[in-house]
C-alpha cells in the first residue's frame, strides 16, 4: 500500500526503512518476568551487544554516508540506556517515542532526555502516539482510556512550556487500524462493527497514521503545537 508522500526535497521519490531491535532482551523482560535476563548470557548478549557495539557502528555508518534517520525508542530503553538517547540526538537524528510497556511514564522519560537538547538548539518536534480511546472513551476499559487521555494533558502542557524555544509538541490519537497482524487477534468482528460509526466508511490503515506523522514532523506544521489530532475518518 503506497502512501501519498507529496513532493520531496531535491526530487527524491522514495525512502528506505531498516528496522533494528537494538535491545534484544526488551521483550524477554516483558514476557518472561520470572527470568533474570541480566544473568542469562544469551539474553544479555542480545541486548548489551546491540547497545554497546551495534549502535555506534550504525551511527558511524549513517554519518559516513551523510544520512539522517528516525529512531523509535521505548521509554524503558530511554530509562535503562539514557546515554543512547543523548548520543542519537547529538548526531542530528530524529527520535520518536514508542511508549513504555503501555505506560505513560515512557513519554515522560523520553521527553526528559530530549527536551534539554531541543531547547539548546531552539528547535524540535515531539509527536506522541496515544489512542482514540482517550478521545471517545471505552466501556469496560476506563483504565486504558484514562491513561491515554492523560497524554493529551501532558503534551498540551509541555507545548506551552516549550513554545518560546520553538519546540513543538503534538499528539496523535490513533484509531482502530488494520495491519498485517490484525488477523492474529480476535477483535476483527468488533473492529468491523465500528465502520457504521465512521463517516468515511472504513477503518484506518497504517498510511493514514504515517501521513499524519509526516505532517507533524514537517515544516507544514510549524504553526501547530499543543494539539491532539485524530485521523479517525470522522468518528466521534
Amino acid at each position: 500500500m503506497k502512501a501519498d508522500m507529496g513532493r520531496w526535497p531535491q526530487g527524491k521519490t522514495w525512502a528506505g526503512m531498516i528496522s533494528v531491535n537494538l535491545d534484544g532482551e526488551f521483550f524477554s523482560r516483558i514476557y518472561y518476568p520470572e527470568i533474570d535476563v541480566d544473568s542469562v548470557p544469551e539474553f544479555a548478549l542480545m541486548g548489551g551487544h546491540g547497545i554497546k557495539n551495534g549502535l555506534p557502528r550504525m551511527l558511524d555508518l549513517l554519518e559516513a554516508h551523510k544520512l539522517r534517520a528516525t529512531f523509535f525508542i521505548p521509554g524503558q530503553i530511554a530509562v535503562r540506556y539514557p546515554q543512547v538517547v543523548r548520543e542519537i540526538a547529538s548526531r542530528g537524528h530524529e527520535i520518536g517515542c514508542h511508549g513504555n510497556w503501555h505506560e505513560n511514564l515512557g513519554t515522560f522519560f523520553f521527553c526528559r532526555e530530549v527536551i534539554p537538547l531541543m531547547k539548546a538548539q531552539r528547535s524540535g518536534k515531539i509527536i506522541s502516539m496515544s489512542s482514540g480511546g482517550g478521545v471517545i472513551g471505552m466501556e469496560h476499559l476506563c483504565h486504558y482510556a484514562t491513561a491515554k487521555a492523560a497524554l493529551f494533558g501532558f503534551i498540551k502542557s509541555i507545548a506551552r512550556e516549550l513554545g518560546p524555544y520553538n519546540v513543538h509538541a503534538n499528539c496523535i490519537a490513533v484509531p482502530t487500524t488494520v495491519t498485517p497482524g490484525s488477523s492474529d487477534y480476535d477483535y476483527d468482528d468488533d473492529a468491523e462493527a465500528e465502520i457504521p460509526e465512521i463517516p468515511l466508511g472504513r477503518l484506518a490503515y497504517p498510511p493514514d497514521i504515517a501521513n499524519m506523522t509526516l505532517y507533524l514532523s514537517s515544516s507544514a506544521s510549524d504553526y501547530v503545537t499543543g494539539q491532539v489530532l485524530a485521523p479517525n475518518g470522522g468518528k466521534r
